[in-house]
């Protein structure tokens, strides 16, 4: 991911939105980034009201790989829109 799209959504946090980043060598439950970072997101935010404009970046050492999931309201297509700069 690039520096620019990485501090630009970093840059969120005034608006409210916030982004954890969890990095994990290996998947072990889960058989994707973006499964393991949903269900994540379901355990530390129960209530869909508290995910609202929360957003988890999920990094995998091992496989190279990554995800990101969010909330709501970051998951909607203004905010992926805002976040790409367009």
């Amino acid at each position: 991911m690039a520096n620019r799209t990485l501090s630009s959504m970093l840059s969120y946090a005034d608006r409210g939105y916030r982004l954890e980043v969890v990095t994990v060598r290996k998947l072990e439950f889960e058989t994707d980034g973006l499964a393991f970072g949903d269900k994540i997101l379901a355990r530390w935010y129960p209530n869909k009201a508290d995910a609202d404009k929360k957003g988890i970046m999920i990094v995998v050492t091992t496989g190279k790989d990554g995800a990101i999931t969010g909330g709501p309201s970051s998951r909607s297509e203004r905010a992926w829109s805002a976040l790409k700069g367009s």
